[in-house]
């Protein structure tokens, strides 16, 4: 009896390296994977919510350890329920189109690095160019093309901007790494706000579970507050560093939470499902939640992944559950700065 119950035990608990490292074990042939996005954004009492699929397939792993893979869209973008309707959102979507298909590579444990087609992507927004300055008329149309030349204007600038887009910070996280013996580790986590400065910095507590959970996946989770310098002023305005602290070194820093819950595929290590979820109290509290699924493991009319932890949901959303417009285009403008 006792050893059938170490038996199960041992069948129940999460397999590390000897460092105590998540080891990433997908090879290309597991790929590609669908995942659903929702990321919703609330800006006080205003609420908006983006919603697409992606199809994510692993290029090649590099003798160093990085990873290389392609990022695409599959399907339309629906904004608060609809497809883009607004000559503003219309623009921002076609333009959009051109980072993809995406090429990032990511560092080994699993961190978004940098982007590794420039080239193409450039060369697409040349050839949509003409086609946005044809179709879309007005000062308006025109400045939001200006700040896309802007934004394409070197490999670093994409970099940048990629590096902002919610899904990339959230799923390429770094979760391939070390936990240490007691399964959790405190690591600074990079969240992107709807702001043109670069991310703001959580101070994270990450943790692993030692057990699969009822469902026989991986369960890690992290929990944290706001660590960045910058003021509730320095975050209005934009800045990417503390202004207010070198005008006034005892000036207060912004605050801000975060929270989000990993499952995992023990089979291959691969993400099944993520709910992420972080705040920034600035004049008006600022908060943001992404989720993220397997698509065929869900349901396509009715979301529902349950880990032992959260209840992750995702309803399809009608027409006249929101309101207010602009969001994706407004989105696509703090991705690529003023």
């Amino acid at each position: 009896m006792q050893l059938q119950e170490e038996k199960a035990n041992s069948q129940n608990r999460v397999l590390l390296s000897s460092d105590y490292t998540l080891p990433y074990k997908a090879k290309p042939e597991n790929y590609p994977i669908k995942y659903g996005v929702v990321f919703t954004v609330n800006n006080g009492e205003v609420s908006n919510e983006i919603k697409y699929e992606l199809e994510i397939t692993q290029l090649k792993s590099a003798p160093q350890g990085t990873g290389h893979f392609m990022i695409d869209r599959v399907g339309d973008i629906y904004i608060n329920g609809i497809t883009p309707d607004l000559l503003a959102e219309q623009l921002a979507y076609e333009a959009g189109k051109v980072f993809y298909p995406l090429n990032i590579e990511t560092d080994r444990n699993g961190k978004f690095t940098r982007v590794t087609n420039y080239k193409d992507i450039h060369k697409r927004w040349l050839a949509k160019r003409e086609y946005l300055i044809e179709y879309f008329i007005g000062d308006a149309a025109l400045k939001y093309i200006k700040l896309m030349d802007e934004a394409m204007s070197g490999e670093a600038r994409v970099n940048t901007t990629m590096s902002k887009d919610p899904f990339i910070s959230v799923y390429f996280n770094g979760l391939y790494k070390s936990y240490s013996p007691r399964l959790t580790v405190n690591k600074d986590v990079m969240l992107p706000f709807t702001g043109t400065a670069l991310q703001a910095a959580y101070a994270a507590q990450q943790i692993i579970n030692a057990e699969l959970n009822s469902f026989g996946a991986i369960e890690i989770s992290h929990s944290g507050k706001l660590n960045d310098d910058r003021s509730v002023e320095d975050f209005e305005q934009g800045l990417n560093f503390s202004l207010s602290k070198l005008e006034q070194p005892d000036s207060a820093s912004a605050t801000g939470e975060y929270e989000s819950l990993y499952v995992v595929n023990p089979q291959y290590n691969l993400i099944e499902a993520a709910i992420s979820n972080w705040t920034l109290q600035l004049i008006e509290t600022k908060s943001f939640n992404l989720k993220l699924f397997q698509v065929n493991l869900v349901n396509s009319t009715n979301k529902n992944i349950t880990t032992n932890k959260q209840h992750i949901l995702v309803e399809n959303t009608s027409k006249d559950d929101k309101q207010g417009g602009g969001i994706f285009s407004k989105f696509m403008e703090s991705l690529f700065g003023k």
